[in-house]
């Protein structure tokens, strides 16, 4: 098995890396986001491997951080939703 390509921050994602780490950024599952965009999961799966490498990212929540950091993601395209405490 070939070893994971190096972390190559500083490149920029693509268009279509950009509409993937919207829907992360919008809590979308590699479903949603494939069903969203008529792609595969695999290639979702793909477009996030790339765009981890690409920023240096660990993780989706650090994804998404960086994309907005670097300016390829506008904070305009992430939607906050707050889930409402059900309490005691």
């Amino acid at each position: 098995m070939p070893a994971p390509s190096p972390a190559q921050p500083g490149q920029l994602l693509t268009g279509r890396e950009i509409q993937v780490v919207i829907g992360m950024a919008n809590g979308l599952g590699n479903l949603q986001i494939a069903a969203a965009l008529g792609l595969t999961i695999a290639t979702i799966k793909t477009h996030s491997s790339r765009i981890y490498r690409k920023l240096g990212a660990r993780d989706r929540a650090h994804a998404v951080g960086l994309a907005i950091v670097t300016r390829q993601l506008p904070p305009r395209y992430v939607q906050v939703v707050v889930t409402p405490d059900p309490g005691p």
